[in-house]
């Protein structure tokens, strides 16, 4: 049978606030924010690569629909948070609205093009790099 009364010590301890370093603190803010920096840049190059492949590449129809979503002005992952669905897999099916829902679907075309985890950062700049390329598809056209 567990003690459900606490004694002194347990009691400092509940208390007892945890501090860590400024130093530390700004550390790991700097670490954070380069790791983010880093999964956009692999995003923004996965996604320029998408459009420009022969084989497996980026499609117009889908292209256009994510042009037109950035395009609007609307704030893509500003609700991410009200989803069961994962920004990677949201961005897929706005692409391919004929698949929506299907996570399979999503698992599959995401780890054709990447071995990176699909965080917010890395599906950002994946949207930013194939809307760069569309956006010199277009220019040539």
């Amino acid at each position: 049978m567990v003690n459900e009364q606490e004694t002194p010590e347990t009691e400092q301890l509940n208390q007892k606030q945890f501090v860590i370093a400024k130093p530390v603190v700004e550390r790991l803010k700097q670490e954070l924010h380069e790791f983010a920096d880093e999964q956009y840049e692999r995003g923004m190059a996965t996604g320029m690569d998408w459009v420009a492949r022969e084989e497996n590449g980026a499609d117009a129809g889908a292209l256009r629909r994510l042009s037109h979503q950035f395009d609007e002005g609307d704030c893509f992952f500003c609700g991410s948070a009200c989803s069961a669905f994962t920004d990677a897999e949201r961005l897929m099916f706005l692409m391919y609205p004929e698949v929506a829902g299907c996570r399979c679907c999503a698992q599959t075309f995401w780890s054709q093009l990447t071995e990176d985890t699909c965080d917010t950062d890395f599906v950002a700049g994946f949207a930013e790099g194939a809307l760069s390329a569309w956006d010199e598809v277009q220019a040539q056209m």
